[in-house]
This record gives C-alpha cells, structure tokens and sequence, in this order.
C-alpha cells in the first residue's frame, strides 16, 4: 500500500513540475525588455594611487601599456611594473641578479 502512495505522490509531484515549468516558459516570453545600447563616452574608470613626489612613466605599444615605471621620492629606487601575458596584470620586474636567481630545490638524496 505505502508503495502505491509514494508512486501516486511522486507521479503528482512530476505532473506539476512540468506543468508549472511550461506556465513560466509562457510568461517569460510575453516580457519585452528594451536593449540598451551602450554609451560611446563611456571609459571605464582607473584610480591610480600616487605618493606625493611621485612619478609614474608609462610604456605603450600600440595604445596598449606593457610595462609601468614607477619613480618614488629620494632615498627610494624606481622600480618596474610589467604586464607579461598582456592580461592587464602587472607584476613587479626584478632589478637585482640575487632577485633573477633562481635555486633548484631538486631532492637528490634524504635519509
């Protein structure tokens, strides 16, 4: 008996699944939304944090930045941004031979 009543639920239960699903097909298509064309004039906006005695100098290659100099006031050394896969991400260049090093960490023996 509990079998059939679980079959008669489940059964009613898919019944109005699909008929519900169909009702909202049909009011979703009635909606008429209006596009919108997007504005010419509008940029996307950048904030660019600049220290005081700041200077920031930027390299381009067709209109597109690739790398950033940055220049902070004295006793700081400028360092370089540079965008490597062309993502819009900038990652810090290294300056120094110690900062372009780079240890082999191989396992060759433990005990």
């Amino acid at each position: 008996m509990s079998i059939r009543i679980f079959a008669l639920v489940v059964g009613t239960c898919f019944a109005l699944g699909s008929s519900l699903s169909a009702w909202a097909a049909d009011d979703i298509q009635k909606l008429h939304l209006p596009t919108l064309a997007p504005d010419a004039k509008a940029r996307p906006k950048a904030e660019i944090k600049v220290p005081q005695g700041s200077k920031i100098e930027q390299y381009k290659v067709n209109g597109k930045v690739y790398m950033v100099k940055v220049i902070p006031p004295k006793p700081f050394p400028p360092y370089y941004l540079e965008d490597k896969g062309g993502t819009g991400r900038f990652t810090e260049v290294p300056q120094t031979a110690a900062e372009h090093l780079s240890v082999p960490q191989w396992v060759i023996f433990r005990w």
